[in-house]
């Protein structure tokens, strides 16, 4: 590859020039091309070879392309050692250039991306879970600082977005309720803690407990009441607050335990003691 051209070989081409010296010697005495010289002190010349470039390019398009592909796989070190060092020396040209070009290829560049993308699905999938694994802590404090810069606009968009997929969500929403009623129970029995000030911080490990507790109740073929000890069939399982939320329990696993429908229907809010249950 040709070395770029600098302002100080510039100033010597004029120099030279106007001491009458012809083109070609001149790119002999500051070792550089004919073409370059020419480039930066005949006017014109820039324009026409503009033009030639062009005519010539559209006439060997498929030819320049073979080349290309073949230059890059014979100089595969060399074109990214290139590339790494003119990054380095251009960045703020290249930024701009960037800028420019996506402003004016907005259009091209979502066709493109939107093609990449169906064809590529494992593969960017693949990608985005290495990288959210990799940069977890740096994603979280990004999502917390434009959440926190952009609230309002968010809530918009949340507000809008609703409105425009009311039913693909309410779809979305029975369908996970569904395949994960374990889940949307522990949830809800959450829910109706916080409501009666019983809720506890709890760790991941503890959450995990408590939705376990729950699945059992719902799927495993052999569970027994707490109180009276019976095996209770599926559709007959609640879980119960052992210490009863309106008498000062708290939603934590440890006051949580599976109950047969008359067993639940007979303890109701009473408290342990009352039913012969010792703690």
């Amino acid at each position: 590859m040709s070395p770029r051209i600098t302002n100080e070989q510039i100033v010597q081409m004029q120099e030279l020039r106007n001491e009458g010296m012809s083109c070609q010697k001149i790119a002999n005495a500051i070792n550089v091309s004919k073409n370059s010289v020419c480039y930066h002190l005949s006017s014109g010349y820039a324009e026409r070879r503009k033009l030639y470039s062009s005519e010539y390019y559209k006439n060997h398009v498929d030819e320049l392309r073979q080349s290309s592909i073949e230059y890059r796989k014979n100089h595969v070190e060399e074109k990214r050692q290139y590339d790494i060092k003119y990054r380095r020396n251009h960045v703020e040209e290249k930024r701009q250039y960037s800028i420019k070009y996506h402003k004016n290829h907005a259009d091209r560049k979502r066709k493109y991306n939107a093609i990449y993308s169906k064809c590529h699905v494992d593969k960017l999938r693949q990608y985005s879970v290495e990288y959210y694994k990799n940069n977890i802590n740096k994603l979280r404090q990004y999502g917390a600082e434009y959440y926190k810069d952009h609230i309002n606009e968010k809530r918009q968009y949340d507000i809008e977005y609703y409105k425009s997929h009311a039913d693909e969500i309410r779809k979305c929403k029975a369908e996970y309720r569904k395949n994960h009623p374990a889940e949307i129970a522990a949830r809800s029995a959450m829910r109706r803690a916080q409501k009666r000030n019983a809720f506890v911080n709890l760790t991941p490990a503890e959450k995990t407990q408590i939705k376990e507790l729950y699945r059992q109740a719902r799927k495993d073929l052999v569970v027994k009441c707490y109180l009276c000890g019976k095996r209770i069939p599926l559709g007959h399982r609640h879980v119960d607050h052992i210490m009863p939320l309106s008498k000062g329990g708290k939603h934590h696993f440890c006051n949580l335990a599976i109950v047969c429908d008359s067993c639940n229907q007979s303890k109701y809010t009473k408290l342990p003691s009352e039913v012969g249950l010792l703690l």
